[in-house]
């Protein structure tokens, strides 16, 4: 059901993120007994999950148990060493039956390769050396088996509702301040259990692979109440449609029949067939692979835009005319049209570092995430179709752990309420950047310019400096509402200036977000699958392990090696 959310409410498990992670999170903790609200910035079913970029998403699993081993060696090699080994076997262990609880308990239908199609190249997971069982989670499908799950256990649904902060009492969550959108003011809704599914970094950076309702903010609110990131530095980066649609994933198997260009259409000779070919094998870049070229290429043209024009079979791969029918229908796009690609940022390898019961690792009892914001379970380079596994199995174990903890704390939440009081409060006695939107658009170009494929010292301390020098401006320019002049209070309704309160935060946040990335960026001097550093651009040794980034006090931030 939708709520008309009162300014403060209660429930044994919130959780924020309405993708596969976020909607699996509150359907486990509801089939455990819990009383559950699920919060989304945009609309419900959104973030990465639900992209309208494409039609749906991949999902691996290992063919048999005895593929399981097999897999997980995979991921450990795959990801260049930088993974913790027991997440990466949680992650594992738990597809198959995550799979059977969607299928069977949720009802939902799964898409598959036909027989004749299934031992095809294209059906090799990105990065993988062989085929694993496949499966397609389409959109339509898991909206309608997650949306009679809602009902059916009663879950609250909150729309256009924006996380801020949590609230913590004693080292134990108690709840967490959030901003209406629709009605433009704050709201408390107390727990005695939260779960993070808010998804990774995309929201960054400008343009990007990620909806606009990824606001990348949640890894800063964790690093405030205690917890730590890994593997922050290791982004995918996607060739993507910007002409003649703008915005569109580019089908990477398609670059074995391509033909690429300048944007003049002069060749560009040295990207050869075969270098297109093995390119065609996996959709994010990686510097440990030699067709790395290809996207550096892309990277030092004009606009960092090259032109694809294709020379295709007349019988074409089941995989591939699925993908050319859907561009078909969605944008008018032929295989004979030409295609203007860029390189993006897409999802991200790491995130808050959580345990085998998806615990924020250092935050405070009842703190649990889930999906792509979190990290440990992948690493430099991640397996195709495992993003998706990863949300369905950490959503399910999140969920499920949050329902204990409620069970635990039941009394809890009610003795918090007049903390929660004291949240609201302070939000609408706070302090407002006036600025505040024009300060993230800046960080998400700055970040843009200086974290894709043109990483060096020199422009990552530049970036840093900045970054602090908006701190700096933040401070300067905030007022409280009694502060501002008389002209400049007319300017405002209560509505306008809580949403410059909510916009403050959201600013002060993704710019916290924006040093904890270049923290870990600058800490890993070297390249290594994702990662890729232009002034060192070689792998070693020295680094065969993941980087772990904290907030030491206020902004000042740290990362150690944990080897």
């Amino acid at each position: 059901m939708y709520a008309d959310t009162a300014p403060i409410s209660s429930y044994d498990v919130l959780v924020i993120g309405s993708g596969i992670a976020g909607c699996t999170a509150a359907i486990s903790a509801a089939q455990e007994g819990a009383h559950v609200a699920l919060v989304s910035h945009g609309d419900i079913f959104s973030g990465s999950s639900f992209f309208g970029g494409t039609w749906g998403l991949g999902l691996i699993a290992p063919e048999n148990p005895s593929d399981e081993k097999d897999l997980e060696q995979t991921i450990a090699s795959v990801g260049c060493k930088v993974v913790d080994p027991t997440l990466v076997h949680t992650l594992v262990h738990n597809i198959e039956p995550s799979l059977t609880w969607l299928k069977y308990s949720c009802k939902c239908h799964l898409r598959h390769a036909s027989t004749t199609a299934a031992m095809q190249r294209d059906y090799i997971p990105c990065f993988d050396y062989k085929h694993r069982s496949w499966h397609g989670l389409e959109h339509n499908a898991l909206r309608g088996a997650f949306s009679s799950l809602f009902t059916k256990y009663d879950i609250t649904l909150l729309p256009h509702h924006s996380l801020l902060d949590l609230i913590q009492k004693d080292k134990h969550i108690r709840g967490a301040l959030i901003y209406n959108l629709e009605k433009h003011r704050p709201v408390v809704i107390s727990c005695s259990a939260l779960v993070l599914a808010t998804g990774g970094f995309g929201g960054l950076f400008h343009p990007t692979l990620t909806q606009n309702d990824v606001l990348s903010t949640a890894h800063a609110i964790a690093l405030k109440h205690g917890c730590s990131l890994v593997n922050a530095e290791f982004i995918q980066l996607m060739p993507t449609i910007v002409a003649p649609v703008y915005g569109v994933v580019f089908n990477e198997k398609t670059f074995k029949y391509a033909r690429v260009s300048s944007l003049d259409d002069m060749p560009l000779s040295h990207i050869s067939d075969e270098l297109l070919d093995a390119r065609s094998e996996h959709g994010p870049f990686s510097c440990r692979l030699s067709d790395a070229v290809l996207d550096l290429s892309i990277a030092k043209q004009p606009f960092n835009t090259v032109r694809v024009h294709y020379d295709m079979p007349n019988d074409i791969p089941e995989f591939m005319q699925s993908y050319f029918s859907w561009l078909h229908k969605t944008a008018d796009i032929t295989k004979d049209s030409a295609l203007d690609i860029s390189i993006w940022p897409h999802a991200s390898n790491g995130g808050i570092y959580i345990d085998s019961l998806a615990h924020c690792i250092g935050g405070p009892d009842g703190l649990f995430a889930a999906g792509e914001v979190c990290g440990g379970m992948h690493g430099a380079d991640r397996l195709g179709g495992l993003s998706s596994a990863n949300a369905l199995v950490f959503g399910r174990i999140a969920g499920a752990s949050a329902a204990t903890q409620a069970q635990s704390a039941q009394d809890s939440v009610q003795k918090s309420y007049s903390i929660h009081l004291d949240f609201l409060h302070s939000f609408t006695q706070g302090q407002a950047t006036i600025h505040a939107q024009d300060l993230t658009d800046d960080i998400r170009r700055l970040m843009q310019q200086s974290c894709i494929l043109n990483r060096n010292e020199n422009l990552l301390t530049q970036t840093a400096q900045k970054l602090s020098e908006f701190t700096q401006i933040t401070r300067d320019t905030t007022y409280n509402f009694k502060e501002l002049t008389q002209s400049e209070q007319t300017k405002f309704t209560e509505q306008t200036w809580n949403d410059q309160l909510a916009a403050t935060f959201i600013q002060r946040n993704l710019l916290l977000e924006a040093q904890a990335l270049i923290t870990a960026v600058q800490a890993r001097k070297e390249s290594r699958g994702s990662h890729y550093r232009v002034d060192f651009p070689y792998q070693l040794q020295e680094y065969d392990a993941m980087y772990r980034v904290f907030l030491d006090r206020d902004t000042l931030m740290s990362s150690r090696l944990e080897k």
